[in-house]
């Protein structure tokens, strides 16, 4: 039941929109309870887009859209959709199952790649946070780990999450080998970190990219500095 979620506000709801008829009176509905934010399954078009555009600046609160990209058509148009309405966008995701099924596609990573990493791109370069696919590996720990690294290498750094048994695989994943750690932690051990142009550390030169990843690298280890 809808009306018993507590944080409304910064939840996101997933409606099921009929995109030819677009009958507003139900996501009216969802923004009647409290609801600002949500996920938009099965968008085919720019068109489908500016309907639902139109609709949220009718109304007095801020609404705010995960585009959700299911089949190669919508993919093409994200770059013209982002264009036009980056300021209620605030998320880009692959829907990864249906989108190889629009494809006729055996369910793979090759099958997908492109279509992961053109999402990705493009959220980087709207500044929109790029999330990372739905995992239907509910009960084996290794495919799912397998897969966040994956998109945390190239950079993902958000991700939906099905199961919460996901959210215990999730908090066990190491991100960086222990060399990568190791060195991380001695450069900041050495310099400040926010306070420099370019430094020579055991041999290498580190400049501003190379101190970002290090930051990163704190960042994202369990064992690292608060």
């Amino acid at each position: 039941n809808l009306k018993l979620i507590a944080d409304k506000s910064s939840s996101f709801i997933r409606p099921e929109i009929n995109w030819n008829s677009f009958n507003h009176e139900y996501l009216d509905s969802l923004v009647e309870l409290g609801f600002n934010n949500f996920i938009t399954p099965k968008a085919a078009s720019y068109d489908h887009i500016k309907k639902l555009i139109d609709w949220s600046e009718q109304k007095i609160s801020e609404i705010n859209f995960i585009l959700l990209v299911e089949n190669p058509g919508f993919l093409f148009e994200l770059p013209g959709i982002l264009k036009s309405f980056k300021a209620h966008i605030v998320g880009l995701s692959l829907g990864s199952h249906d989108y190889c099924s629009v494809m006729n596609a055996r369910y793979e990573y090759e099958s997908y790649r492109y279509a992961h990493d053109f999402v990705l791109n493009l959220a980087k370069s709207f500044s929109v946070e790029a999330i990372d696919i739905a995992s239907m590996d509910i009960d084996d720990k290794v495919n799912f780990s397998r897969e966040v690294k994956t998109g945390f290498d190239k950079g993902y750094r958000s991700k939906f999450i099905l199961h919460p048994r996901q959210l215990d695989y999730l908090n066990e994943i190491e991100y960086f080998s222990q060399d990568e750690i190791n060195f991380a932690r001695m450069v900041s051990e050495k310099i400040n970190l926010d306070d420099f142009d370019a430094v020579k550390i055991n041999g290498k030169v580190l400049e501003k990219p190379h101190i970002n990843r290090i930051k990163e690298i704190l960042k994202y280890t369990r064992h690292g500095i608060d």
